[in-house]
């Protein structure tokens, strides 16, 4: 499904199984083709696309309102079943999705042991750590919540969340030459880094530019060593 502009209905039964039997070929694709599972072939990338633009039709509304309002609910429970329903032929792969515009806020079905989430920190204040009490930045973002206002803790109690469900939480952090404070942003990477350790992620990734004259090649070895 091309879903650059619009999410697919994560919900919709004919969508679930079309989505279950293209991975399915895909798989016996990449194993005619030589390919091994656990070697080569370790993961499949099931969800979701690069916008907020969340199917809400009824069911998904309804499968919404049962994981507390989360956008990512439908998400999980869609990857739960594709993971279920695959390793009934094929074991071993990881089935990875995002919590990303707007479903970081996490849901109450956990993601399955198979299931990896990255929760990517789209729309962060990078003047202020994590989880700190000072950070003063206020606004929706695309969040999926309750909540009339988020900041940088909202973000921290929604990692807390999803490291509450799942042990498979990987970290995608924004570390772009595009701030203000491009050049002051370590200390709050390496308070961020230690708030990530104490939460239980499994992993890391830095997004952090390093193309252009000035500190970025310095910035991104300090990161690396962190």
């Amino acid at each position: 499904y091309y879903v650059d502009y619009k999410q697919i209905c994560y919900t919709d039964e004919d969508v679930i199984c079309n989505v279950r039997d293209s991975v399915l070929e895909y798989i016996e694709n990449k194993l005619a083709a030589g390919s091994v599972i656990g070697v080569d072939l370790q993961f499949i990338d099931l969800a979701q696309g690069d916008n907020g633009y969340y199917c809400h039709c009824p069911n998904c509304m309804k499968v919404m309102k049962e994981e507390n309002g989360a956008a990512s609910g439908p998400v999980v429970r869609f990857a739960n079943r594709i993971d279920e329903e695959v390793s009934e032929q094929y074991e071993g792969l990881a089935y990875l999705i995002f919590a990303y515009m707007g479903t970081q806020p996490p849901c109450k079905t956990a993601p399955n042991e198979h299931v990896s989430v990255t929760f990517a920190m789209n729309g962060t204040c990078a003047n202020h750590a994590l989880d700190m009490k000072d950070c003063n930045e206020r606004g929706d973002l695309y969040a999926v919540t309750d909540l009339p206002i988020i900041n940088n803790d909202n973000f921290a109690d929604w990692v807390r969340g999803w490291c509450a469900l799942s042990d498979n939480i990987v970290i995608w952090y924004y570390s772009l030459d595009t701030h203000v404070q491009a050049y002051t942003m370590l200390d709050v990477v390496y308070d961020d880094i230690m708030f990530f350790k104490e939460c239980g992620v499994r992993g890391l990734f830095f997004e952090a530019e390093t193309h252009g004259i000035g500190m970025q090649h310095t910035m991104a070895e300090l990161i690396y060593k962190m």
